[in-house]
């Protein structure tokens, strides 16, 4: 419940993975509003957990060697707020899903079934 900062002059990030080192790190910090604004914090688990699996997810895409996507509206999209955050879908797009299934060689058509 922390807020990672992997540089002085960043504010934040969501998390954070080595494309090299093929690990990644990400907080749960900020994922629900109410942990900056209330003096009791009460968490939303619901809220919190449907969020930081979405950075999760990301943070996984990078350590299989994906960037972030610029073609479509994709998990893979970077996010540097909230808001971009949220409009962010929990799946990867038509582009970067074919990378992955050229990189790890598995059945897209299984992966639906």
């Amino acid at each position: 419940m922390t807020d990672l900062y992997p540089r002085d002059e960043w504010n934040f990030v969501f998390g954070l993975a080595s494309v090299q080192k093929r690990t990644g790190v990400f907080s749960f910090a900020r994922y629900d509003e109410d942990f900056f604004e209330k003096e009791y914090y009460v968490p939303n688990y619901e809220k919190i957990f449907y969020r930081s699996v979405k950075v999760m997810v990301h943070e996984i895409g990078h350590m299989f060697g994906r960037r972030h996507c610029i073609y479509y509206s994709c998990v893979m999209n970077g996010s540097n707020h909230m808001q971009e955050n949220l409009k962010k879908p929990m799946e990867l797009c038509p582009i970067c899903l074919r990378k992955l299934q050229s990189n790890l060689k598995f059945d897209i058509l299984e992966r639906y079934r």
